[in-house]
């Protein structure tokens, strides 16, 4: 009896050892595999594959979601949204949620030069150039730096562990290869270039309309559709508690309140402490 506890304390100490150990595994060998080299596309997409569907998928996935809700505050692309019917009935805010997600995974998973990434990438193109007169490169332009932006902040923010400088230098060479064959023109040579041209562009743009509200709250009552009546009005404030203030003032929404964003933070910092140390990942192999 009396070598109960000590093994008990033993086995803990093992367990968080072997927790920790496979947990930051892979990130040390992809920060080992590419030390001092300089990166083309198809390693930054290795990298980002690593990151997006293996270390990180929760956070990456809600970001990249977040990234595009966070477009719909800037006037004059809600205003084309609205113009042709995007995101005004629930039907076809799902469709378009479901066809940009696929359209994303396709090329984000496959090889760029595959074929399923780049027909992906050929449907993209082909579904802005519809709109091709009313669509400004800058709009493209920020719309791009937002994917790239987003992961990077959401992981400092709520994940186990922040993106390190190699992840977001990966991110933005495989978006800055997507925004090339968008033909997005003046794309910054660095991430953080086309980060600080995202924070000016937003903060001379990013205003109240009334399309930024249609367009919000049209994709608010996509995400709640999902969820019972009598959860609804709970789970849109802790949406809105997740979005920053600029974003939230020019889509008019209410503020959250105070206790739900601390409820929320505190959420996201168990689960992430839960990540970080307790939880025995099974990337036991490269």
């Amino acid at each position: 009896m009396n070598f109960i506890l000590p093994s008990l304390i033993l086995l803990l100490i093992i367990y968080l050892f072997l927790c920790h150990y496979f947990r930051f595994h892979r990130l040390k060998h992809i920060l080992k595999k590419y030390n001092n080299v300089h990166l083309d596309y198809h390693q930054a997409q290795e990298i980002f594959i690593f990151t997006f569907a293996f270390d990180m998928p929760y956070i990456s996935e809600t970001s990249t979601s977040f990234a595009l809700f966070k477009t719909y505050g800037i006037p004059t692309i809600s205003r084309l949204l609205v113009q042709t019917n995007q995101l005004t009935r629930l039907d076809t805010v799902g469709r378009r949620a479901e066809d940009t997600g696929v359209l994303i995974g396709e090329f984000s998973i496959h090889d760029l030069d595959s074929y399923r990434a780049r027909m992906a990438v050929a449907r993209m193109n082909y579904l802005h150039s519809l709109y091709k007169k009313h669509i400004s490169n800058d709009d493209m332009l920020y719309t791009l730096s937002l994917f790239i932006i987003e992961p990077t902040r959401w992981a400092k923010k709520y994940e186990w562990r922040p993106s390190v400088s190699l992840e977001e230098e990966a991110r933005f060479i495989f978006w800055k290869t997507i925004g090339e064959r968008m033909n997005i023109e003046n794309i910054p040579l660095t991430y953080k270039e086309i980060e600080k041209w995202s924070d000016d562009y937003e903060l001379k743009h990013m205003v109240y309309s009334t399309d930024n509200q249609i367009c919000g709250e049209a994709t608010l009552n996509l995400m709640l559709s999902s969820y019972p009546d009598w959860m609804q009005n709970f789970i849109r404030q802790v949406l809105i508690s997740l979005i920053d203030e600029r974003l939230r003032l020019s889509m008019g929404f209410e503020q959250a309140p105070f206790w739900i964003k601390r409820l929320t933070i505190i959420i996201l910092n168990i689960r992430a402490f839960f990540y970080s140390s307790l939880y025995a990942s099974t990337y036991l192999s490269i």
